[in-house]
């Protein structure tokens, strides 16, 4: 998982992502990179359906049905859900969500 967001975190991004800067009194020479976005169910998750995606975006899914792990969320800028109606599901088959976000994005 280190390398794997490592990685993102290096690639740069087309200028137009929202400045991510580690040290923010350096911000100048701090490169936009791209953020990482966690496809769970969490309180502050924004709805897929409403989320613009205008800049690049690296998602993370997580388990099928135990969601994404602290690790995972803790490397994520930010999180979106899939709505989902009634009681009967509470998570999605991990491609299917993957497709949904796809679609959307």
């Amino acid at each position: 998982l280190e390398e794997c967001v490592k990685h993102i975190k290096s690639i740069p991004c087309c200028g137009d992502c929202e400045m991510k800067a580690a040290d923010t009194n350096n911000a100048l020479s701090a490169k936009p990179t791209i953020p990482i976005i966690g496809v769970e169910i969490d309180p502050s998750s924004r709805n897929l359906e409403e989320e613009p995606f205008t800049t690049s975006v690296a998602f993370m899914m997580g388990n099928e049905g135990s969601g994404m792990t602290t690790k995972q969320m803790s490397a994520c800028d930010g999180f979106i859900r899939i709505s989902q109606y009634g009681g009967g599901t509470a998570s999605l088959n991990v491609s299917v969500a993957a497709g949904l976000v796809m679609h959307r994005f």
